[in-house]
């Protein structure tokens, strides 16, 4: 998934899953020494000492994180720290770094591009609903506001106070595919690159259009090519062929 999405909740069925690292602590000894030994001398409440992040399907790290400014001389790699978009999620001076190329249809399957039958776009493709639900549901997110007493069996991993948010979120459009997403700001001309869908028309609750669900198509976009292969990126994968919305 590309980082085309900058402070906006994942969607409530793609869950963000915390997961301590205290079973992986025999890893390290294991190996040979712990490699976090000089961060031994800060005092903690528990033996935590990493917490693993499993984002859900489609969802980027950028796409939760893009914006996050580290604690206690921390550091990250994110949009924001590699000046592809400020603190308020406006572009960066690096913004052109981040843009989304398109290519020709072509007749057998590719995971890599070469560079001269790539274009980048002028701006991105329009922003569908893609699914996102119109209106609540008594079988589906988001669910009617009547069967909150029920919810916790089905998601016993939120906690209580954010079960409501299982019932909210829905456009109020009349369909659910195809249709721009209007509540996006300056959906019909956005720039090359990340942009931002919380505002004004889209609150936190707010459910989006979701990308295709194809592996080999995925797979494709990630633009792969062993001439693009670095230190920093051995599969050589720039995945510069990712408009947001289901583009092919």
């Amino acid at each position: 998934m590309p980082a085309t999405v900058v402070s906006r909740r994942a969607q409530q069925y793609c869950r963000v899953v915390a997961v301590s690292a205290v079973a992986l602590l025999g890893i390290g000894s294991a190996l040979g020494g712990d490699p976090d030994s000089a961060r031994d001398r800060f005092g903690t409440t528990t033996p935590i000492k990493h917490v693993i992040v499993v984002v859900g399907e489609n969802r980027s790290f950028d796409h939760v994180y893009a914006t996050y400014i580290p604690q206690s001389g921390d550091s990250i790699l994110n949009l924001l720290s590699e000046g592809i978009v400020r603190a308020n999620g406006s572009p960066g001076p690096n913004f052109a770094s981040a843009r989304q190329f398109t290519t020709a249809g072509q007749k057998h399957y590719f995971i890599g591009v070469p560079k001269g039958r790539k274009t980048p776009y002028s701006t991105l493709p329009t922003p569908t609903l893609g699914g996102a639900p119109n209106a609540q549901s008594a079988t589906s997110l988001p669910f009617l506001g009547a069967l909150l007493p029920v919810l916790p069996a089905l998601e016993p991993s939120l906690e209580p106070a954010d079960l409501p948010l299982l019932t909210t979120g829905a456009t109020g459009a009349a369909v659910t595919r195809g249709a721009p997403d209007t509540r996006i700001t300056n959906y019909a001309a956005l720039p090359n690159g990340p942009f931002q869908l919380t505002g004004p028309n889209l609150p936190y609750d707010s459910y989006t259009g979701d990308t295709v669900h194809r592996f080999y198509q995925m797979w494709q976009q990630s633009d792969c090519r062993i001439q693009n292969a670095t230190e920093d990126n051995p599969a050589g994968c720039l995945s510069d062929l990712y408009p947001f919305v289901a583009t092919t």
